[in-house]
C-alpha cells in the first residue's frame, strides 16, 4: 500500500511539473504579446516552440532548488501556495468573463455560480495555505511571487512608454504630403548606383525617420533605396500555415508605401521582405540577395536611444539593429546603425 502511495504521488509530481513545462512558456508568451514580459518570449524558435519561455521555466526551476536547498519542506509550500493563487485567479477570471458576456452568453448564470464557489473554495484554501504556513516558508513564496509580479508591471509601464514615443514619430512622419513625382518621371534604376537598403519593421514614423536622416546625412548620394523586412513568427500570429501567409501579405502591403512614397520623390525604390522564426537569419539572407544584385550597396537602421541606458533597457528590447550589423559586418556588407532619439 506504501508503495503505491509513493508511486502515485511521484506520478501527480511528474504530471505537475509537465504541465508547467507546456503551459508555462505559454503564459509567458501571452504575457510578452500583452507587454507584460520582454517581447522576445513570444519568439518562436525553429521548431516552433517558445524557446525563451522554456529556458525561462528551467531556469526557475535551478532557482528555486538553489534558494531552498532542496528541502521538500520549502518546495511543497511554494507548490500549494502558488497552484491555489492559479486556480484562484482562473476562476475569478471566468467569473468575469461570464459576467461580462452575459448578454450574449446562454445559460451564463448556473457557469458563473459554479466558477464563483470554485473561487470561493480555491481562495479559501489558498487564505488558510498562507496563514498557517507562512512562517514555514509561506512567506518566501510570497517574497518570489510578488518579486515576479512587480517586475512584470514595470515592464509593462516601460514599454507603454516606448510606444508612446513611437505613436510620436508616427505622427510627426506619416501625416506627409502625399508625393509630386509623376509615375512616367521615376528614375531609371541603374544597379551600379550607390543603393540605401534601409531595415524596417513595418510602415511607420521608425522608418520613414530612418530614410529621412539617411537622404539629410547622404545628400545627392543615393539614387537608390531598397526597404526589406523581417517578419517574425510569434505565438500571437501563429495559428497555422494560412496566418504565416496573411503575415508576409500585411508585411508587403506595408512594405509598398515607403515604395510609393519614395519614388513619388524622384528615386528609385522596390521592398523586399521574407517570413522566418529568427529575424537576423531573415535579415542575413535578404541582405546577402540584395548585394548580390546592388553591387554599392550600403545598409542602414535605426535605433531608438534613451537618455539613460541601462541593462533593463538593452535586455527589453532586442537590439536587433546591432545584432544585424555585426552579422552583415562580419559578411562583408557595410551598415550604418542611425540612432533615432526617445521623444
Amino acid at each position: 500500500m506504501l508503495v503505491f502511495i509513493l508511486v502515485s504521488e511521484s506520478v501527480l509530481l511528474f504530471v505537475a511539473a509537465q504541465t508547467g513545462f507546456l503551459d508555462g512558456p505559454q503564459v509567458l508568451s501571452n504575457m510578452a504579446v500583452d507587454y507584460y514580459m520582454p517581447h522576445r518570449f513570444a519568439h518562436l524558435s525553429e521548431r516552433l516552440v517558445r524557446k525563451y519561455g522554456v529556458f525561462f521555466m528551467g531556469g526557475m526551476a535551478f532557482l528555486m532548488l538553489y534558494i531552498t536547498g532542496g528541502s521538500v519542506k520549502y518546495l511543497v509550500v511554494m507548490y500549494s501556495i502558488n497552484v491555489f493563487i492559479t486556480f484562484s485567479l482562473s476562476q475569478f477570471g471566468m467569473c468575469i468573463h461570464w459576467w461580462k458576456d452575459r448578454e450574449n452568453a446562454k445559460g451564463w448564470l448556473p457557469k458563473l455560480a459554479m466558477n464563483g464557489v470554485g473561487f470561493l473554495l480555491t481562495s479559501s484554501v489558498l487564505c488558510a495555505t498562507v496563514w498557517f504556513k507562512f512562517p514555514e516558508g509561506g512567506w518566501v513564496t510570497l517574497v518570489i511571487t510578488g518579486s515576479f509580479i512587480a517586475a512584470s508591471l514595470v515592464i509593462h509601464r516601460h514599454y507603454r512608454t516606448t510606444q508612446s514615443y513611437f505613436r510620436r514619430l508616427d505622427e510627426l512622419l506619416l501625416n506627409l504630403p502625399p508625393p509630386t513625382v509623376a509615375a512616367a518621371q521615376e528614375p531609371m534604376l541603374r544597379r551600379e548606383a550607390p543603393t540605401a537598403a534601409i531595415m524596417v519593421s513595418g510602415y511607420n514614423g521608425l522608418g520613414m525617420h530612418v530614410f529621412f536622416s539617411v537622404v539629410r546625412s547622404f545628400p545627392g548620394m543615393f539614387r537608390n533605396f531598397v526597404f526589406l523586412s523581417a517578419g517574425v513568427v510569434d505565438s500571437s500570429i501563429f495559428k497555422g500555415a494560412d496566418q504565416v501567409v496573411h503575415l508576409k501579405e500585411d508585411l508587403g502591403r506595408q512594405l509598398a508605401q515607403y515604395v510609393e512614397f519614395v519614388r513619388g520623390h524622384g528615386y528609385y525604390a522596390e521592398a523586399r521582405s521574407d517570413v522566418g522564426t529568427d529575424v537576423i537569419g531573415v535579415i542575413d539572407r535578404l541582405a546577402r540577395e540584395i548585394a548580390a544584385d546592388y553591387p554599392n550597396v550600403l545598409f542602414f537602421a535605426g535605433q531608438l536611444v534613451f537618455a539613460e541606458e541601462n541593462v533593463a533597457t538593452r535586455f527589453l528590447h532586442n537590439q536587433t539593429a546591432f545584432l544585424a550589423q555585426k552579422k552583415l559586418v562580419f559578411a562583408g556588407l557595410p551598415m550604418i546603425v542611425l540612432p533615432v532619439r526617445a521623444l
